[in-house]
């Protein structure tokens, strides 16, 4: 039933039909700036952090877990990865509480989080990042903490922090954790497929992959900061760093009553 300039010959509406009906249902992309003075510049750890879910994966060896919640920030670029069974509510909502308790004790505090719109983070669509109302979507626009009324703003509001919300369906506006999933897995694939591993072991993988991630120069710097003396304020000791997938032995003490084999004893010392 489409017409030779792109449009319907039954219903009447064509690419460019601006009628509510058609812009309801028929979702249009909206071109997005590449330049990135769109959002406010961060001066210190926990100025922004950027949250967001990836799922669902195989389900692990250990622990059954299906999904990763990952959160970065934007100043020092520390990345926590978590590992949930679901994306639902109830799961996210603890490793937030979580992230708190570990900036909180690192010295930091998080003035602001940015998310999508998921039902993860307390079901609530901001009605100025619409994409049927705007043109461009405003990343300054701001989702008032207090107009909301779920679990999850709860904890924002009593640890004084703002909560910003990325346009529907436009996952290039939170490009900071989206890029970061997507460098993680093909690092936790990369080292899977070295080491001859399942798949069912990708959180130790990705474990391993933000390890290093958080040890590794930022290359938006000139010099040799790495997310570790922004967060931490610990220059990284790569001493103990080894390929993933290599032979590791639990060292066993000895008692004087035990008695054990040759190869056992040889084990130990390693």
């Amino acid at each position: 039933y489409k017409s030779a300039k792109g449009g319907n010959a039954k219903s009447g509406h064509g690419e460019r039909c601006n009628c509510s009906s058609y812009r309801r249902f028929v979702p249009r992309r909206i071109p997005v700036s590449s330049e990135r003075q769109i959002e406010e510049l961060v001066h210190k750890v926990g100025d922004r952090v950027s949250i967001d879910n990836s799922g669902p994966l195989v389900p692990s060896l250990h622990g059954g877990y299906r999904n990763m919640t990952v959160c970065i920030d934007h100043y020092s670029r520390w990345t926590h990865v978590f590992f949930t069974k679901s994306k639902s509510y109830d799961d996210i909502l603890p490793c937030i509480r979580k992230l708190f308790d570990d900036y909180e004790k690192r010295g930091h505090k998080i003035r602001e989080i940015k998310t999508d719109s998921g039902s993860e983070y307390g079901t609530a669509v901001d009605p100025m990042n619409s994409p049927h109302t705007l043109t461009q979507p405003s990343q300054s626009s701001l989702t008032p903490v207090e107009d909301r009324n779920t679990e999850f703003d709860d904890l924002l509001r009593s640890k004084g922090c703002r909560h910003r919300l990325s346009p529907v369906r436009r996952a290039e506006l939170n490009g900071t954790v989206e890029s970061t999933i997507g460098a993680l897995k093909r690092k936790a694939g990369a080292m899977l497929y070295h080491a001859n591993l399942s798949a069912a072991f990708w959180p130790e993988a990705i474990s391993y992959a933000v390890w290093l991630r958080n040890r590794t120069a930022i290359r938006a710097y000139k010099s040799l900061v790495t997310p570790s003396d922004l967060f931490l304020h610990v220059h990284p000791d790569l001493r103990f760093a080894r390929v993933f997938g290599c032979d590791a032995f639990e060292p066993v003490r000895l008692d004087n009553d035990v008695k054990m084999s040759d190869e056992k004893r040889g084990m130990s010392k390693n």
